[in-house]
């Protein structure tokens, strides 16, 4: 990926996250439309069938009044619409989360919404003001009635009535928790899904040199932020190309900052030479392959997925709110996206250039890890929860089973106990105790 690409990912990025993008773009072609429809006008406005004449204004005064009534109406239901949004995104902060808000910014429907009234307010403004005429006699009044871009301003108002009806049963699902914590959980399966596209099956383990400590060289960050996207087959092919041997360290949703090692670069072609400056390899080359930036993405890294899931069910079972449902659902699709990952054959995190020699290494998620990173961030906030605590009994008797992997059962068990053993020593309930001892030997 060269440096060109490299910015337009990130600009592409930074748009696709902002609000106005979208509703900027659809005021622009709503500014191009007027002027399409004055130009039809001017060619066809006078050839108008008399049978069709009942459907347009005869008279400017009408037509002035036809296109500020919904400039007016549109212009208001957009600032309703605004504060409406803002309200919804306030409450997700307070009841959601707060690293949810990204997600509202980004909702296309919210955007579509803001962007038709304010088109449509743009288009009505612009018509109106070529509107000539005080009467209906045309020969003592110079009079233009554009009735075509009239009629197109009319169709417009109806569908920004189409889109509030749309936009009104959007919001109330956008604050639904349930429907938040299941849109979080299919991205957390896109992503493991993605993920695991990246790596190929593992075949036989494979070895580093036995000099790759010694002779090895780095490649340093030179901005900070959040990796937000790493580029595979752009760092295989640089190293394939150059014949290196690339092991990456940092991944997306890892933090750096300058200084910070992204790769380990280690020079295949003469391995008895060691690099001794950064032009010895592609350096620009292996940079441009890594996108940041200040807040992390939902596309490739697959913890923070986990992570928003967890910091719901958190925040569900704190003394405050106390509501173990919204932590169970939370769990559900945990366990929908661990199950995602355990039906996955076991993969590798190494790739190998045309003549069958590793060169690049990538940072990967193994089911025990992202089993650990999970449960291990729960288990302190539901072991007095008995609810919660007995459902996720059973989340790990149903995962042992799925598991394949004998370091992912192990992790599973593992985890099971951590839970049965912290639940002993805070539920002092016998019948909660015998259930859970219960639970705990299905395991």
């Amino acid at each position: 990926m060269n440096r060109s690409r490299r910015v337009l990912i990130q600009i592409w990025s930074n748009l696709n996250s902002s609000y106005w993008f979208l509703p900027s773009l659809m005021c622009f072609f709503s500014f191009l439309l007027s002027f399409l429809m004055l130009y039809l006008d001017s060619l066809y406005g006078n050839s108008i069938p008399k049978s069709l004449e009942f459907l347009f204004v005869a008279e400017a005064q009408g037509a002035r009044s036809v296109l500020s009534t919904i400039a007016g109406s549109m212009i208001t239901v957009a600032g309703v619409t605004f504060s409406m949004t803002l309200l919804s995104v306030s409450h997700a902060s307070s009841q959601i989360g707060p690293r949810i808000l990204a997600g509202f910014m980004q909702d296309r429907g919210n955007q579509v919404t803001l962007g038709v009234f304010v088109s449509t307010f743009i288009y009505s403004i612009l018509i109106l003001k070529t509107i000539q005429g005080q009467g209906q006699d045309q020969e003592n009044y110079n009079q233009f009635l554009p009735n075509l871009s009239i009629s197109v301003a009319v169709v417009l108002s109806f569908l920004s009535i189409a889109v509030l009806i749309y936009f009104i049963n959007h919001v109330s699902k956008a604050i639904n928790m349930t429907l938040a914590v299941s849109r979080i959980g299919s991205q957390l399966s896109k992503a493991i899904s993605k993920s695991s596209s990246n790596h190929e099956e593992a075949t036989d383990q494979y070895q580093l040199p036995k000099d790759f400590e010694e002779k090895k060289e780095f490649l340093f960050a030179s901005d900070k932020g959040y990796i937000k996207h790493l580029d595979h087959q752009q760092l295989k092919k640089v190293a394939a190309e150059n014949n290196l041997l690339v092991k990456v360290l940092a991944g997306p949703g890892d933090f750096v900052c300058e200084g910070s090692t992204l790769v380990e670069v280690y020079l295949l072609k003469n391995s008895k030479d060691k690099i001794n400056n950064k032009e010895s390899y592609p350096q620009e080359a292996l940079t441009n392959c890594f996108v940041w930036g200040a807040q992390k993405t939902l596309q490739q890294d697959i913890k923070f997925c986990a992570d928003l899931l967890i910091e719901i069910a958190v925040r569900a079972l704190s003394p405050g709110v106390n509501d173990p449902q919204t932590a169970i659902e939370c769990m559900d699709q945990l366990k929908a996206g661990l199950v995602e990952m355990l039906k996955k054959p076991q993969l590798n995190d190494g790739y190998f250039n045309s003549e069958n020699k590793l060169c690049l290494i990538l940072p990967m998620i193994s089911p025990p890890e992202l089993i650990d990173h999970i449960f291990d961030q729960l288990r302190p906030h539901l072991k007095q929860d008995f609810i919660a605590s007995s459902h996720l009994l059973q989340i790990f008797a149903f995962l042992k089973v799925r598991a394949t992997e004998k370091k992912a059962k192990e992790a599973i068990v593992a985890q099971a106990q951590y839970l049965y053993d912290a639940c002993s020593d805070s539920i002092t309930d016998k019948r909660d105790t015998y259930l859970l001892q219960n639970l705990m030997m299905r395991v």
